[in-house]
């Protein structure tokens, strides 16, 4: 079975309900579908009527006939709306005064009315969803500043990072199937307590994923000491800073 199916079948046996806030595409409207139709999720989808109404058009299919819930996320939402004013600005007080910016209610408003991927990051921080899929029309910057402003990170992970999933279409010579790869998307130069996060955090992706045991390793140009100099040395660096951090997490 590949890694797809495997967590296909854990996403079937966990039954939770995953926000979709780009309506307005065709190609979600049919992922909605498929969700359904498979037993995946139960997905909701954020849209206007007439965004949707286009969406379904253009995929050739109808939410309301699998019973998929929409919501119109530029009618506002109060819970959502004074969940994300109070984080905001608790977050901002930390700051010294002169960064500060504060908010008020109106503020909090415009930012969920106008921005689907904050109203559906507000629905998993408020736990009304297990999680969200976004990213075909939203691109990355859109999609980090959202879960950074809504979610944050995981207590005692200060970096936010991405991780790949590769599904090998053959063994490695240590015989696994499955390869994790972090960070290849959001941190361009990390420092060395940063590969650390990195590393923490793909190795828990991975185990949630594919629920086996990751052996983790940090790579650069050198092979074995052949080359020398400052990209070298963070990723030593890295190595032996994580190893205490790794031996804490078991």
């Amino acid at each position: 079975m590949s890694a797809i199916d495997k967590i296909t079948e854990k996403a079937s046996a966990l039954n939770g309900t995953v926000v979709l806030p780009e309506g307005m595409d065709a190609r979600v409207i049919t992922a909605a579908c498929a969700c359904v139709d498979r037993k995946i999720c139960t997905p909701i989808v954020l849209g206007t009527a007439e965004e949707i109404a286009v969406a379904e058009a253009s995929a050739g299919l109808s939410l309301a006939a699998r019973g998929i819930t929409v919501i119109d996320y530029t009618q506002g939402d109060a819970e959502l709306e004074n969940a994300y004013l109070e984080a905001w600005n608790a977050k901002e007080s930390k700051k010294p005064a002169e960064k500060q910016k504060i908010i008020d209610l109106a503020a909090a408003q415009n930012t969920l009315r106008t921005k689907r991927i904050y109203f559906g990051g507000m629905m998993v921080k408020l736990g009304r969803v297990n999680g969200l899929v976004a990213g075909s029309i939203a691109s990355k910057g859109d999609m980090l500043r959202a879960a950074f402003h809504t979610l944050g990170t995981q207590p005692g992970v200060k970096t936010a990072s991405s991780c790949f999933i590769m599904d090998l279409k053959e063994p490695t010579p240590s015989g696994d199937t499955v390869l994790a790869f972090g960070d290849c998307a959001v941190i361009p130069d990390p420092t060395a307590e940063q590969l650390v996060d990195i590393g923490l955090a793909t190795a828990q992706t991975y185990r949630d994923l594919t629920g086996c045991e990751p052996r983790v390793a940090y790579l650069s140009f050198s092979t074995k000491g052949s080359a020398a100099g400052e990209l070298v040395e963070k990723v030593q660096k890295a190595v032996e800073l994580a190893r205490p951090r790794f031996a804490e997490k078991g």
